[in-house]
């Protein structure tokens, strides 16, 4: 099975393009988040899995949080990405009350 336990497994990238592993040591739902910052050209390991390293990166207390998401400015509202790559996402746009159901009540 790949990759082999205390391997590195991709699950994402950033729009910095440092990269996002699962450390495949232990329980799968405990994992380590190791990162790939492409601009330091260093690793950081987070101990915390998943759940709790998103929350540290929503929350900003992830030490390097202005590393892994994109600057925050007027003109863009938080959780809105914008693609300018080239390719046939250019412009794209994820809203997320376009997939979340609306409040009940």
């Amino acid at each position: 099975m790949y990759p082999e336990p205390g391997g590195l497994l991709i699950w994402g990238n950033t729009w910095n393009a440092d990269q996002l592993f699962w450390l495949t040591e232990g329980e799968p739902d405990e994992w380590p988040v190791a990162v790939w910052y492409r601009q330091l050209a260093e690793w950081d390991r987070f101990d915390g899995g998943f759940a709790s390293f998103m929350l540290a990166l929503v929350t900003g207390t992830y030490p390097m949080v202005e590393e892994l998401l994109p600057p925050r400015t007027p003109d863009v509202p938080e959780w809105e990405t914008h693609s300018d790559w080239g390719h046939p996402a250019e412009g794209m746009v994820i809203d997320a009350t376009a997939v979340l159901p609306a409040p009940s009540g």
